[in-house]
């Protein structure tokens, strides 16, 4: 992740491609527009500084904690938990779901109480909701073949160390319906925004998420999956569609 992150760690592609988009962002949890640029640039300070990238983590979580924002936070949360929710709800299939990489939980107990009884497995206990969650190795989902009608993966593929021998798991256990939603990126620019705020949210704001930077493009994503054997029954652009995690985010519905 170290070496990765070099690419961006400059001054110039902060300024041009990231500055404007992070001004936005702090707003949005609750940063007064008084002090944003000047946090901007605090920020951009430790970012490009020739200091370990882990050094600024700890440093960045300090100063953006420091300012109050968990309850913003908290609400900003809960409506993108919404949103995404209100994206997939229309694709399930009758039966059961297993969500994998389940982060808060909060969107697998969405899917469970509108009727398709959600299994929860994720790699870090992050869970807040009533399903019972299962910590798994990240590589080898512990159930059977065709266990689950719906399969959901919410932003989790570019996490993954070795995604393919995840995507290759979720095919095991599904038995026809894989909902994804990814971050992609159609240009540079969107591929160092994705990269910075990808590593913000799980390595600043919140800690010890993988961050490998497996992005892809949606026809890369497609390409892949279609090699896998697998109909890519809906490919759907959602935009940046969250300010809360402000990545260019793409809904794949996939079939056995």
């Amino acid at each position: 992740m170290e070496n990765k992150i070099k690419v961006i760690r400059d001054a110039e592609i902060f300024d041009v491609h990231i500055k404007e988009m992070l001004c936005d962002w702090l707003v949005y949890i609750g940063v007064s527009l008084d002090v944003v640029n000047g946090m901007a640039e605090e920020i951009k300070k430790y970012f490009i500084q020739d200091i370990s990238v882990f050094e600024v983590e700890e440093i960045l979580h300090k100063l953006i904690w420091d300012y109050n924002v968990s309850g913003t936070i908290d609400e900003r949360l809960k409506e993108e938990e919404e949103l995404v929710f209100d994206e997939i709800k229309n694709h399930f299939v009758k039966g059961n779901t297993l969500d994998v990489g389940t982060g808060s939980g909060k969107i697998a107990q969405k899917i469970n109480d509108l009727g398709f009884p959600t299994t929860i497995i994720d790699v870090i206990d992050f869970n807040k909701s009533n399903l019972k969650l299962t910590v798994y190795d990240g590589e080898n989902i512990p159930f059977p073949e065709n266990e689950f009608e719906n399969v959901t993966l919410m932003t989790v593929l570019h996490h993954c160390q070795s995604y393919m021998k995840t995507l290759n798991e979720v095919i095991r256990v599904s038995k026809n319906n894989i909902i994804i939603i990814e971050s992609v990126y159609t240009d540079q620019h969107e591929y160092y925004c994705d990269m910075f705020f990808d590593w913000l949210w799980n390595r600043v704001v919140y800690r010890d998420v993988n961050v490998p930077f497996n992005f892809n493009k949606p026809e890369e994503w497609e390409k892949i999956f279609r090699e896998k054997g697998l109909t890519v029954d809906k490919s759907i652009d959602l935009g940046y569609d969250s300010p809360m995690t402000p990545e260019h985010h793409w809904l794949f519905i996939l079939k056995k």
